[in-house]
């Protein structure tokens, strides 16, 4: 059965960058075509200033800047956005 592609601006943050080539290659092999991906915390939220997400994948234990820190911004800020 062929893969429907999706729309939905997908937003992932890990400082591994074997994770983000893996996960966006899963990702794009079942149709999703909108796939951002971070390798530094830093970057999520600035980045979501000039773009929409419609889910965040985000790496708990990162330098920096943690996932667990980011955590509580992103359901302040953008509580609508699935993480």
């Amino acid at each position: 059965m062929p893969k429907k592609e999706s729309d939905l601006p997908v937003v992932m943050v890990d400082d591994e960058e074997e994770i983000l080539f893996g996960a966006g290659y899963l990702l794009n092999s079942q149709g999703i075509r909108s796939v951002t991906a971070l390798s530094d915390g830093r970057e999520l939220m600035p980045l979501l200033q000039s773009e929409k997400a419609g889910v965040i994948v985000l790496d708990l234990f990162m330098p920096h800047v943690s996932g667990t820190e980011l955590l509580p911004q992103l359901v302040q800020n953008y509580p609508e956005v699935p993480v």
